[in-house]
């Protein structure tokens, strides 16, 4: 009998890909080895023409869609999983499920940015760099840090040879700045993709601007009206897009840690708190410049943040070095291994 997964997540227009994306690399491994997953979308967050756009992209990588109500038995029938594998912000409650999970002998694993909502779960791992170790269970292992985090698997060797060097993406870091990359994530929900565009169209400079538009964008506010700039849409190639830039504007988010193992020099601007947390605590270890709170940062700084990091060669390059030595990119393999343990351990208890 093949072992199954079944994957609880969330995604839209107000919360972002990043999680719906780093679920699907994760599935993708799993699958490759043999092991069965499908998918469970919570609803209710968002408009029901978003959460269509986020379950076609589930679907279209071959993976079964379910929505998910106040009860999950019903899915648990039918199912028949083996892990529950819970991937929400920690904002969204999800302690119930664990619950109703334990109740059947199904392996509850919880990955969780921040360990604010592990108490149900088997095993809780803390994919970023920001940790609350009070918040940690003392039956559960500690898999926390950035050696949990789960990039895209386009970044990674033998997908992408143009960006594998002795098995790492690397971005070269040149003296003069012309190729700049907007990715404010799979929503941007704050429009601050439209807004820095718009302070570097007005710098008056020979930029190459790539400009990425994520899926779950509610309403395109501009369109690709000069040649000074061009619009990527659901951008299947950003592996490629950010080995070709320069510098990069990013939020908190995936995107984040992608620029980070790559070794591209990153100007942030954050659009939830999570994001703040882990922008500073990137600025603190040495990569990245953080400019702050989206509701903080002005036309100027941002203008000003662009032309210091863009003349300053020596911060560009040391901030890419230090980058690649906090990511690794394996992430998603270790992730792989705490599953299929657990589901080793599933087969015990049938």
């Amino acid at each position: 009998m093949q072992s199954k997964v079944l994957i609880v997540t969330i995604g839209g227009h107000e919360i972002g890909m990043g999680h719906i994306m780093r679920c699907l690399s994760l599935a993708n491994l799993l699958r490759k080895d043999k092991i069965g997953v499908s998918f469970c979308l919570k609803n209710g967050y968002d408009s029901e023409e978003c959460l269509s756009t986020v379950s076609n992209k589930v679907k279209s990588e071959g993976f079964d869609v379910r929505y998910l109500g106040d009860k999950i038995d019903k899915i648990f029938d039918e199912e028949m999983p083996d892990v529950l594998f819970i991937d929400f912000p920690h904002h969204v409650r999800r302690s119930e499920y664990g619950d109703d999970a334990k109740k059947r002998g199904i392996a509850n694993i919880v990955f969780d940015d921040m360990l604010l909502n592990g108490e149900a779960a088997d095993v809780v791992i803390n994919p970023s760099l920001i940790s609350h170790q009070s918040s940690v269970i003392s039956h559960q292992p500690d898999y926390s840090g950035a050696e949990y985090t789960v990039i895209n698997d386009s970044f990674l060797p033998p997908l992408n040879p143009l960006l594998c060097k002795e098995g790492k993406g690397e971005v070269d870091i040149r003296k003069d700045v012309k190729n700049i990359l907007i990715t404010m994530g799979g929503s941007d929900p704050t429009g601050q993709t439209e807004r820095i565009l718009n302070v570097l169209l007005n710098l008056n400079l020979n930029l190459n601007l790539e400009v990425v538009i994520g899926m779950a964008y509610k309403k395109l506010r501009f369109t690709n009206y000069d040649l000074r700039f061009t619009i990527h849409y659901d951008a299947k190639n950003m592996a490629e897009l950010m080995a070709k830039a320069d510098m990069a504007f990013v939020a908190g988010g995936i995107t984040l840690y992608e620029a980070v193992f790559i070794g591209l020099p990153v100007i942030v601007i954050s659009q939830d708190r999570y994001q703040e947390l882990a922008a500073m605590e990137f600025q603190k270890r040495g990569f990245g410049k953080y400019l702050g709170f989206f509701s903080d940062v002005t036309k100027d700084m941002i203008s000003e943040s662009f032309k210091e990091l863009a003349n300053n060669y020596d911060r560009r390059k040391k901030m890419s070095d230090t980058g690649r030595k906090i990511v690794d990119g394996k992430g998603v393999y270790r992730v792989a291994e705490i599953i299929k343990t657990n589901l080793l351990d599933a087969d015990k208890r049938r």
